[in-house]
């Protein structure tokens, strides 16, 4: 896969394992990005990285940090929570790197390096990239076809992720050390240790849409044609059953799995209904409990079908929610995870627009066990995010705030515990305007916007439904059409 340099302060190349300045006078300048972009040529110092620095635009004024008293959910990633901080200050550097690909959502190994899965005209590849210069240090091509843009990290910090149609792959790393006679260097590589093929249990014109890992070796599947199951990595040997009411089925999934690792329980969500899963004594998945909900009579614009665009999020120790698709505004429902129903809360109803939720949730309970919150986040047609609050002594919803100032066209935020921000990636001023793309924080407590910070002007930096990613040093990344986006706080590098 080639590297696409961008304009900017000039182009930068790897050249004898050391960044020089380099003038590149045969490049092919094409107008695929709204700012412009430039081809390099290849040679024999290898293939060179195009890396830009915008010079972006600050909107607003620099955050103050107020962390939220806030238990860890179990998988922080799938609750949209990051721990930690993330940028904050107005002196922020922004980072470009242009690939011939549209990258997804962006998770970390375990030392904190940017991975994520790159699409182009001819097929997937996952990269691991160099959190500073995002040059692409390890890629793995992949099946053709399915969902391949959310990555998952066992226990193990090995890959997990569906791959082409019907298959479950598990990737690691394996470091590489090159013994030369001038000097030792060391590289990455990817070696899948698992390619699960699940065409023997899934029908022929199925693909599958979620693979996360649960403890002891063991993942969780959910295809569109509404079979989910087990596959195990050592080995591949599956389990499934299918979805549908009782003497019925014609059930659809289109959204990831939530695991519990504590309860050996996954949580799906078909286009009729939540579902909590477990297993009996000879591992083979069962049904726990069904919980219909209003899944509208049509397909409302941004969504991907008729029934719920929300993944399930737990939240907290007791929790599980969904969005439904009720007509013209959607609700926030909340269950226990034993399956009995908590409260729910009609969502943007003080906007002029419908709602139509087609994202992931991001959602925490507090510390003191009083309750919870969830952020959501309206389609881009309809525009908005509100917080909702749940309060458990009185099982009771309300709107803490709702937002009409922002559109994400994700449909997923990424809340940091560590300063009381929520992070965005959209346009200010919604799908008709100018086409600039900005990181956008706002204020747990009142939903205020803090500030907006331009990451590119153009289709490449158009979101590519990834959301922002924290990572642990709170520096934000972001899948987009054409790359990758990188934006930290000068004072924090």
């Amino acid at each position: 896969m080639s590297y696409l340099p961008m304009m900017g302060r000039g182009f930068r190349s790897v050249a004898g394992g050391r960044m020089t300045r380099t003038l590149l006078w045969s490049i092919v300048l094409v107008s695929l990005f709204g700012s412009g972009m430039a081809l390099a040529q290849t040679s024999r110092e290898g293939q060179r990285l195009g890396l830009r620095q915008e010079s972006a635009a600050f909107l607003g004024h620099a955050g103050t940090v107020r962390p939220l008293d806030a238990l860890l959910p179990l998988d922080l990633a799938a609750s949209g929570i990051h721990a930690g901080g993330g940028p904050l200050n107005g002196p922020q550097q922004v980072d470009s790197v242009l690939l011939r690909a549209a990258c997804g959502s962006v998770t970390f190994d375990p030392k904190g390096r940017p991975l994520a899965v790159c699409e182009d005209g001819e097929g997937s590849t996952l990269h691991l990239f160099d959190p500073n210069s995002l040059r692409s240090l390890a890629s793995l091509p992949l099946p053709a076809g399915g969902n391949t843009s959310d990555l998952q990290l066992d226990a193990a910090g090995r890959v997990v992720l569906a791959a082409g149609d019907r298959q479950v792959w598990t990737v690691r790393q394996v470091q590489v050390v090159t013994i030369g006679q001038q000097r030792t260097s060391g590289s990455v590589e990817f070696e899948p240790v698992a390619t699960c093929d699940l065409s023997a249990v899934l029908p022929a014109d199925a693909s599958v849409v979620s693979a996360v890992p649960a403890a002891d070796g063991l993942v969780w599947f959910a295809a569109s044609s509404g079979d989910v199951g087990t596959v195990r990595q050592d080995g591949c040997a599956a389990r499934t059953l299918r979805l549908g009411s009782q003497g019925g089925g014609g059930e659809h999934v289109s959204q990831p799995v939530a695991v519990d690792p504590g309860e050996d329980a996954a949580f799906v969500v078909s286009d009729h209904a939540l579902y909590r899963l477990g297993m009996d004594d000879a591992g083979q998945p069962r049904i726990a409990w069904r919980q219909a909900y209003e899944r509208g009579a049509r397909r409302k614009p941004g969504k991907a079908g008729m029934g719920s665009g929300a993944a399930p999020v737990l939240i907290g120790p007791r929790l599980v929610a969904i969005a439904d698709n009720a007509d013209p505004f959607e609700h926030l429902l909340v269950f226990e995870r034993s399956g009995a129903p908590v409260c729910a809360v009609r969502l943007f109803a003080s906007l002029p627009m419908r709602s139509a939720v087609q994202g992931k949730l991001a959602g925490f309970a507090w510390e003191d066990g009083s309750g919870a919150s969830v952020i959501v986040s309206n389609q881009p047609a309809y525009r908005g995010l509100a917080r909702v609050d749940i309060d458990l002594a009185r099982g009771a919803c309300r709107p803490a705030w709702t937002s009409d100032q922002l559109s994400v066209p994700s449909g997923a935020v990424r809340l940091a515990l560590g300063n009381g921000l929520i992070y965005a990636y959209g346009r200010p001023g919604g799908a008709g305007a100018a086409d600039a793309w900005y990181l956008t924080a706002l204020d747990f407590r009142t939903g205020a916007v803090v500030f907006h910070r331009r990451a590119g002007t153009g289709a490449g930096y158009a979101d590519n439904r990834a959301g922002v990613a924290l990572a642990p040093d709170g520096t934000a990344f972001i899948g987009t059409a054409r790359g990758l986006v990188r934006i930290e706080d000068r004072l924090h590098q």
